[in-house]
């Protein structure tokens, strides 16, 4: 009984904890979208404009999240995505990555609708839900299931409407604000990759124009100006590599991401002399991986 009075308790100020946080700031600067799962030959628009099920689903999703102050894109967003959107086995697919990447969005979260019709008018509605992380791929909420009560529903939107699948829905956008708490204080993972070619005529050990530093000590003291922590880098005078906890409001409360970093540290790259030094973005992921290669 003690234990039960205790973890109750935990959980009270646990709440507690979150309610306080995370009213203190706007949330609006978090940017959702929900996907709906689809059939290997169905699209999304098509899904969409079929089924009054998944436009209710999707509504009640984007309500509650909306109500909480999150910035929410609508189905016209989902539409930027690939025809065929992921199933539950492959989404980590790189098409799949790169189409999320270009809706511009925070965190994704994936739905899947199952209908089940088990008697005359007995009908209960099954939701899965995943939300990933845009830039890092974190699952903030992986596989939660949420069922309606077994009931003689007149059809299945009644079903989206029922007190209990809607409170476990706000449960789901409970856990998510318990996220939001994490990497407002925290930051976002992001991992850190410079690289120089073996052709370029400077290595990370040159040193820097009107500096005491060279190339990587002078990457190396910006990247920490710019970022809550740094662990412990690795490398040599062609590659360094540390991975970083990277804020997500600036001291301005504007938003930043991986891509405003990596923007932000390609210009201080090509500000730096010892020779004219061209930079080169070799590669964007959707995973925060940022890497630039110095030719």
């Amino acid at each position: 009984m003690k234990m039960r009075f205790l973890s109750l308790f935990l959980l009270m100020g646990c709440a507690h904890l979150l309610s306080a946080q995370s009213e203190l700031v706007d949330r609006s600067f978090l940017s959702i979208m929900v996907v709906p799962y689809t059939g290997p030959e169905e699209s999304v628009r098509t899904t969409i404009e079929k089924s009054d099920v998944c436009r209710a689903v999707l509504g009640q999703i984007n309500h509650i999240f909306q109500q909480r102050g999150y910035r929410i894109k609508d189905y016209m967003a989902i539409l930027r995505l690939p025809d065929i959107v992921p199933s539950t086995a492959d989404i980590a697919r790189t098409e799949i990555k790169e189409a999320i990447k270009n809706a511009k969005v925070d965190i994704v979260i994936y739905v899947e609708i199952k209908l089940h019709e088990l008697s005359e008018g007995d009908r209960k509605l099954e939701l899965r839900l995943k939300a990933i992380d845009q830039y890092s791929a974190e699952n903030y909420a992986d596989d939660i299931s949420i069922e309606s009560t077994r009931r003689r529903y007149p059809d299945f939107v009644q079903a989206v409407k029922e007190a209990q699948l809607v409170n476990r829905l706000r449960g789901f956008a409970d856990q998510m604000d318990l996220k939001f708490v994490d990497i407002l204080q925290n930051g976002r993972t992001v991992t850190v990759k410079i690289g120089v070619k073996p052709s370029s005529k400077v290595t990370l050990g040159t040193p820097v124009d009107n500096s005491d530093l060279d190339l990587i000590g002078t990457i190396e003291q910006w990247v920490r100006s710019h970022t809550t922590k740094v662990y412990p880098p690795s490398g040599d005078d062609t590659s360094w590599e540390a991975e970083c906890k990277l804020s997500v409001l600036d001291i301005n409360q504007r938003t930043v991401t991986p891509f405003s970093f990596r923007t932000d540290l390609k210009v201080y790259l090509q500000q730096l002399r010892f020779s004219k030094l061209p930079v080169r973005l070799k590669d964007v992921t959707v995973n925060s991986v940022i890497e630039i290669i110095l030719e």
